[in-house]
């Protein structure tokens, strides 16, 4: 069926959140410190960007 842009458009953005929790557990994954912080904080970015994105 087809569907409208009324309601795929919280799905496609619901997914578009989604997708950036892998990046935050994979981020979890780093053995140190250093590692932590630099891969927190790609994940991070990546999910803030798809948030304002979100309001845009």
């Amino acid at each position: 069926g087809v569907i409208s842009i009324e309601r795929m458009y919280p799905f496609t953005l619901g997914s578009n959140i989604g997708t950036t929790i892998t990046g935050i557990m994979a981020a979890l994954t780093a053995t140190t410190a250093l590692e932590l912080r630099n891969a927190l904080q790609i994940a991070l970015c990546h999910t803030f960007f798809n948030i304002f994105g979100m309001y845009i």
